[in-house]
């Protein structure tokens, strides 16, 4: 039994295949023999088959044509073992994965193929096909928390028709929120055979039922507005509504659209209880009735959830506070300087200013118009009545209590009219720790606008128009795609969570009238909710969509392929050792993308993790750090070289090229100007400071003609102070600087150094700086450390996509990484 099989091989996939081919044959009838004895044996053959298969599936992705493709497809297509059909489920896997395609589209891709053994399960009669939109579209399902009353009104409605059963079934819901919610979302899987069903015909019973003989009951269960949503998902809305589906329509289209719906029928459900609730009176007054007039009420008694402050001041007071706080960690601000200001006694608009804090530019006050800032360096303006300059300690005071004033005052209706445009992923509100609780918020109302103006319930409205809630709604979605890690599934976790939703929990007696009843909610849902269910998504969302696939085959009573392409069922009979080959999309991703993308969203992670928080927010620009040391060196050594001899006017009009061609030591000069130019063009930093003078980077030059079109008095360090001569100079204080805010950070966050005294005793000037004095980080390496010690793949089945990382080992490898550097 041969088992190496060396992951650094060199060569092609296909040079690798052929190589170890009849190795793979006898490891896969070998594995045949063993499948029963799950040892040591076993785990070794599967390992090395998996590796085998999946360069297989890589070569297949290439459409490479050697011969030993069809040795292999031959091998498949005979069938011969039991273990086939797995090992040919697994490539499929590995295909969609490598190509971030769909099983739907894998068809398609190789449909003119010369893949026997592939086309063999991609060309099944049209009668043995699924119906590949139905199998992509997943729906709002409780499922999870009440599996047996959704199947109980599911089978009412689909094979009752009975009017007087259909009467008692309302009637339920009355009083019911479960039954509510589950009645509601039985007419959203209604709605999507629009979708899923070329040629959808109306059903014209229902809306019959629902205009007529249930009319009264309809009415006093979920409203007019549940009556005309629930006629409107019967006939598909009407031809140019945002929620008309057509069988062409992209599934995220469709999904984005159910998601809206979902959260509508939820609200209307909370008509059901015997109390108000703060969510339901976004629909329903303190009676539990839809208000004559929907613009009027919002407008004038509901604060709505979700939206950030108006007001311009507070916006920057904000801005300034988290800007003076990280330049604080990182010890930019000099002692003279550390102020922040306002405007004036009569206007609350705050203000700081960058490089070394002291004044420095002159603006406008965007509130008052009147001048802010310093007629010069260091000279703030004074004019009456005057800005005004407090400590540090004293503005951040002032923040604090101003917004605790402005949101003890209640603003109601749409207060803050934005481009969706403008929204980001790091907005939030005050009180809430992570922006993905705002965005969950924020879309939460705008779905609710949305579908309001979608019935009409919005009309001769102040409110913006249907588009704007529409936009504002989709950018939320997107955002919240990116936060949670899986733009393609996050449908289904807002799914999951607005089902959880129907916990008592969120349920708060109540009516949204007050600015403190915002926070409240906002903070619950917060803290019960998001942080409850956003620690492992991938987990979350397969659990759903395993859920939703079961129940969709008891409808169908079929098993699809598609449900084992995406790891939701397992078929030891038919699949054996199907376990053990599961996927894991590790190598398809970056590693470091998903790892920031997870630790955004663990709950107070700069305050458990400060130091992997710190860096990874600004890793980009710490890379800088290790170009130091060759820029260093080259100066260092034409200052030695030339040591003063050479005239300015000479410098300017010499090329650096002459200098790496003629003179004794033009070779030394050659190997250190080699390693200076490839740091210098590695470098990301836009421009660079040198006290108060701003220099750009700016690579006009391709790399191979630098030396010949720069003179070497851009890599002359000397006193002058013109745009050309101080580019060196200010690139070596600026990244120097880059240093010292991560050792600054350091020691402030930990307090290794409460002091400075330790800082005092390790300064080295920029020009005697080593290699080992540097701050190593780049993003290559962040990676590698991940994927070699610092994450596990949770290799149970159907979840090997959950990537589990060991954030402490990161925090300790980075620490370490500082300190030996200090």
């Amino acid at each position: 039994m041969q088992l190496m099989l060396r992951a650094s091989e060199q060569g092609t996939p296909e040079q690798i295949l052929t190589d170890n081919y009849i190795q793979f044959e006898e490891n896969v009838r070998q594995l045949q023999g063993e499948q029963s004895n799950h040892n040591s044996i076993s785990i070794s053959l599967i390992a090395w088959i998996k590796y085998y298969i999946e360069l297989y599936a890589v070569a297949l992705k290439n459409q490479c044509s050697d011969e030993i493709m069809g040795t292999i497809d031959q091998f498949l297509t005979r069938d011969e073992l039991p273990l086939s059909p797995t090992l040919k489920l697994f490539i499929i896997k590995q295909i969609c994965e490598l190509s971030n395609i769909k099983f739907d589209k894998l068809r398609e891709k190789f449909s003119n193929r010369t893949v026997v053994w592939l086309r063999a399960i991609l060309e099944k009669p049209q009668d043995q096909q699924t119906n590949q939109a139905q199998h992509n579209l997943i729906l709002p399902t409780p499922l999870l928390v009440c599996e047996d009353e959704f199947k109980r009104i599911s089978d009412i409605l689909a094979y009752d028709k009975d009017i007087e059963h259909l009467r008692q079934l309302i009637t339920n819901c009355t009083t019911n929120q479960t039954s509510s919610y589950c009645f509601l979302v039985w007419f959203i899987h209604y709605y999507s055979h629009f979708y899923t069903t070329n040629n959808a015909l109306i059903d014209e019973k229902w809306i019959q039922l629902f205009t007529h003989e249930l009319n009264q009951h309809i009415c006093k269960c979920f409203d007019v507005i549940g009556s005309k949503l629930l006629i409107s998902l019967c006939k598909n809305f009407s031809i140019n509504s945002y929620f008309r589906l057509q069988p062409n329509m992209d599934t995220k289209e469709v999904h984005q659209r159910l998601v809206v719906l979902n959260i509508a029928v939820y609200l209307l459900s909370c008509k059901s209880l015997n109390h108000i609730t703060y969510v339901g009176s976004l629909l329903f007054d303190d009676n539990r009735q839809m208000p004559n007039n929907y613009t009027e009420r919002l407008q004038s008694s509901i604060c709505l959830p979700g939206l950030l402050s108006s007001d311009i001041a507070i916006t920057k007071m904000l801005y300034v506070r988290t800007q003076v706080k990280e330049r604080l960690d990182r010890n930019e601000i000099v002692p003279d300087a550390k102020f922040v200001y306002k405007c004036s006694d009569a206007c609350p608009y705050m203000f700081h200013f960058e490089g070394c804090g002291r004044p420095l530019e002159l603006s406008k006050c965007p509130m008052c118009k009147t001048d802010i800032g310093a007629t010069s360096y260091n000279k703030p303006i004074i004019r009456i009545p005057p800005q005004i300059q407090m400590p540090i300690e004293v503005g951040f005071q002032f923040i604090a209590d101003y917004i605790k004033t402005y949101d003890e005052k209640d603003r109601f209706g749409y207060h803050n009219i934005t481009d969706a445009k403008e929204s980001n992923v790091g907005e939030k509100s005050e009180h809430l720790n992570r922006s993905i609780s705002f965005r969950f918020m924020h879309m939460l109302t705008h779905a609710t606008l949305l579908i309001l103006h979608e019935l009409e319930l919005l009309t001769n409205s102040t409110l913006p128009n249907g588009e704007y809630f529409r936009n504002h709604f989709e950018k939320d979605y997107v955002l919240i795609g990116q936060q949670c890690g899986d733009i393609e599934n996050c449908h289904v976790w807002l799914f999951k969570l607005i089902n959880h939703m129907l916990d008592e929990t969120f349920l708060l007696k109540g009516i949204l009238n007050k600015n403190q009843k915002v926070i409240e909610l906002e903070k619950l849902i917060e803290e019960r909710l998001i942080f409850a269910h956003i620690d492992s998504v991938p987990t979350e969302i397969n659990e759903y969509k395993r859920s939703f696939a079961e129940y969709t085959q008891k409808q169908s009573e079929s098993s699809q392929l598609e449900y084992f392409v995406d790891e939701l069922f397992e078929n030891e009979a038919k699949y054996p050792l199907l376990k053990f080959f599961n996927l894991t999309n590790i190598y398809a991703t970056n590693p470091i993308e998903k790892f920031r993308t997870k630790l955004q969203a663990i709950p107070y992670s700069e305050k458990i993790y400060p130091v992997t928080t710190f860096l990874m927010n600004r890793l980009e620009t710490y890379e800088n750090i290790q170009y130091l040391y060759p820029i260093v060196t080259f100066t260092n050594y034409l200052i030695h070289k030339f040591n003063h001899r050479l005239k300015r006017n000479d410098a300017a009009v010499a090329t650096i090229e002459y200098y790496l061609t003629n003179g004794p030591d033009c070779e030394t000069t050659s190997k250190l100007y080699e390693s200076f130019l490839d740091a210098w063009y590695e470098l990301n930093l836009k421009e660079v400071r040198f006290d108060c003078q701003t220099a750009k980077i700016e690579h006009v030059q391709e790399k191979e003609n630098f030396a010949k079109n720069t003179m070497i008095a851009v890599v002359l360090l000397n006193a002058s102070k013109d745009a050309t001569s101080i580019l060196l100079a200010a690139c070596l204080i600026t990244i120097g600087k880059l240093q010292n805010e991560v050792v600054n950070y350091f020691h402030n966050t930990l307090g290794t150094d409460p002091s400075g005294r330790r800082r005092q005793e390790h300064i080295v000037p920029v020009q005697s700086i080593r290699r080992e004095h540097l701050f190593k980080i780049n993003a290559e390496e962040i990676s590698q450390q991940l994927v070699t010690d610092s994450f596990m793949i949770n290799y149970e089945y159907g979840k090997s996509r959950d990537i589990i990382y060991d954030y402490d080992e990161i925090e300790l490898v980075l620490r370490n990484k500082i300190r030996i550097c200090l």
